[in-house]
This record gives C-alpha cells, sequence and structure tokens, in this order.
C-alpha cells in the first residue's frame, strides 16, 4: 500500500474516533475491527516473555501493521531495569557520538526489541508502527533511544518518521521538569495512578469535601479544594506546553470515571484493553456528541 500522508514528518489523522486499543498476547488486529478505533498498541513485556514468543513477533507485529494500514500501532517496550537504567544514564551525558555497538551494550534487550519492530517494518512495508518507551524520564533519555532508532533503521534522514512515546506516571513530572516531553512525540498517562497523584498533589480536600456532599470523588460535580484546582491548572498548562499527543491508558474499571477530567485536560485520545474497548467506543461517542473535546495543536498521532 502506499504511504500515509504526512505533513512536517507527522502522521496525519486517519479515522475519525479517539480511541486505542490494546491487543493482548496472540490476538489479531481483526479482532478488533468491530470497533471504530484510531490505532492499536501492543505492550511486548505481555507479548514475548521468552525467546520463543519473541521469534514469532515480527510476522505478528507486521500482519497488524498491514491489518489497520494507514493507523498506527503503538509497541511498548519493556521497562528497563532502575541498575541497567543508571549505568545508560552515567554513560551517555555528554556524548552524541554513540555507536551503534555501544547502544547495543548500553540497552541490551531494549535495542534487540527495537530490531524486531524494524524487522516486523521492513517485512510489511510499513510505515505504521512506532514506539513507546516507559522508561523515558527526561529529554536526554529520548535522545538515547532516537539514537538507536536510527541505529536500527526505524528513523534518520530520508526516513518515515517514528513517533515517539513516554509514559507518564506521576503529575509531578510534568510540573517539575519542564524538560520531560521536549523530544517525544506524545506521552501516555496511566490514568489510575494519575488522577490518585494529582489528587495527592491537591491535597486530601477534594475528597473529604466530596464525601460531606454526598458526591462521588471521581464526579466531575465534587467540590475540589483551591490546591486541588491550582494543580490542575498548572498540569493543563504543562500538557499544553508539552506539544506532543497524549494518550490516556484505562487500566482498571474506576478508570472509565475519569475520561471526563481527561477531556477537560485536553487529551488526545485513550487506550483501552480490547475486552473495555466496546463499551468505552460508546462511552466516548457519547460524549463527544455532547461536548466536542478540547483540542490542542500538537506533535505526532493529529
Amino acid at each position: 500500500p502506499p504511504p500515509p500522508a504526512r505533513q512536517g514528518g507527522r502522521l496525519l489523522p486517519v479515522i475519525r474516533s479517539s480511541l486505542f486499543v490494546e491487543l493482548p498476547p496472540g490476538a489479531r488486529a481483526e479482532e478488533a475491527a468491530h470497533i471504530p478505533h484510531a490505532g492499536l498498541t501492543l505492550d511486548l513485556a505481555k507479548w514475548a516473555p521468552s525467546p520463543t514468543e519473541r521469534a514469532w513477533l515480527p510476522a505478528q507485529l507486521a500482519d497488524a501493521a498491514a491489518s489497520v494500514f494507514p493507523r498506527p500501532i503503538l509497541v511498548e517496550l519493556t521497562e528497563i531495569a532502575p541498575a541497567a537504567y543508571e549505568a545508560m544514564r552515567e554513560r551517555t551525558v555528554g556524548r552524541g557520538d554513540l555507536t551503534d555497538g555501544e547502544l547495543r551494550a548500553l540497552l541490551g534487550p531494549t535495542f534487540e526489541e527495537l530490531e524486531v519492530i524494524a524487522k516486523a517494518a521492513a517485512e510489511a512495508g510499513a510505515t505504521n508502527l512506532h514506539v513507546i518507551a516507559p522508561f523515558i524520564k527526561s529529554s536526554h533519555d529520548a535522545g538515547v533511544l532516537r539514537r538507536a532508532l536510527g541505529a536500527v533503521g526505524l528513523d534518520g534522514e530520508g526516513l518515515p518518521h517514528t513517533l515517539l512515546f513516554s509514559e507518564l506516571r506521576n503529575p509531578s513530572t510534568l510540573l517539575y521538569n519542564v524538560e520531560f516531553a521536549d523530544d517525544q512525540d506524545g506521552i501516555i498517562v496511566r490514568a489510575s495512578r494519575f488522577y490518585k497523584a494529582l489528587l495527592r498533589e491537591g491535597g486530601p480536600s477534594p475528597r473529604a469535601a466530596a464525601e460531606s456532599e454526598g458526591v462521588a470523588p471521581l464526579d466531575p460535580s465534587a467540590p475540589r479544594s483551591e490546591s486541588f484546582v491550582h494543580a490542575l491548572f498548572e498540569v493543563t498548562r504543562a500538557f499544553e506546553r508539552a506539544g506532543g499527543t497524549v494518550l490516556v491508558l484505562l487500566e482498571e474499571p474506576s478508570d472509565f470515571e475519569t475520561i471526563w477530567f481527561y477531556r477537560e485536560l485536553g487529551a488526545d485520545g485513550f487506550i483501552a484493553r480490547l475486552a473495555d474497548a466496546g463499551p468505552c467506543a460508546r462511552l466516548l461517542a457519547d460524549l463527544e456528541r455532547k461536548q466536542p473535546p478540547k483540542r490542542a495543536g500538537r506533535r505526532g498521532l493529529r
């Protein structure tokens, strides 16, 4: 198939949906075909916990990429162990001349996973395979991984731009580390962690106030303390500064109750497990009919 239309190296929108579907291990892309979705996500730690499973991954990724083209597939890399991450940071700070061999030695299994994705992209001629790196904590980390993407042939001069996403686990990251999202095309917010962390940032009063009023703490009509409102305002500004696509990962049933909150922040889309994707699609369609989501000009999946 022809490559997707691009503008300034960014993937243009290809479907009217804000929902991404997470495929469980072994599932085929066709299993999500009945759900209107913007693309798929896939977690390599779940799909390939051993070398035996990893041997099948390029073919599975290539098949999925061809099935949903030109919609994107976001492939999540395995988390890096803390000791390995610290070693990578220490040995790459101030280095702009890392060789392919050094990158392979420093990133280890992560480099091998990037090679798997590159092989799948080559087999399918796919330009719609992109990367989620949950361990990125700074623009420096993003720069190292971007060099690794180039080393395996996923990014570089004259090549399609492989989008790079990190995982945002706590609002403090955006509040106090303004460079967090500088060199990434987007961020993944884990709903079950982020909202609760923001409540802590704003103090315990939102929950106490909600309970005193007999309103569910996650309800949009629940009263909010002044400190919570201030924290929310600061995080909203940080989302706008980040510039990249913001996707929210819904992992628990209670996460559905916070969709209104992330839409107010201006999140671009949501990621739901395949088993939950049908109800989530209906909920989002209903919400979008009642009130169109906020849209900010951002990089990435637009």
